[in-house]
């Protein structure tokens, strides 16, 4: 299975993710994200008031970027 790693953008630089998650496709890996963002949001209430400024940076192995999904996409 290939493996995917879903990295937190904010305006202060990035969070890399360095173990990543084997998953079936790349489709997986973006629904997982969008599953995932309702809930970072909430949990980075208590340290920044506004976390739609955020994005996950989904790469392959090789890193590039797949996709690159806003969390104001997901939070409308």
């Amino acid at each position: 299975m290939p493996r995917y790693f879903f990295h937190l953008r904010t305006p202060t630089g990035i969070d890399i993710d360095r173990k990543g998650m084997e998953l079936r496709d790349a489709e997986a890996a973006y629904l997982l994200a969008a599953e995932t963002i309702p809930a970072m949001s909430v949990a980075f209430t208590d340290i920044i008031a506004d976390a739609r400024r955020f994005r996950i940076e989904i790469t392959d192995d090789l890193g590039r970027i797949l996709f690159e999904i806003p969390f104001a996409e997901i939070l409308g």
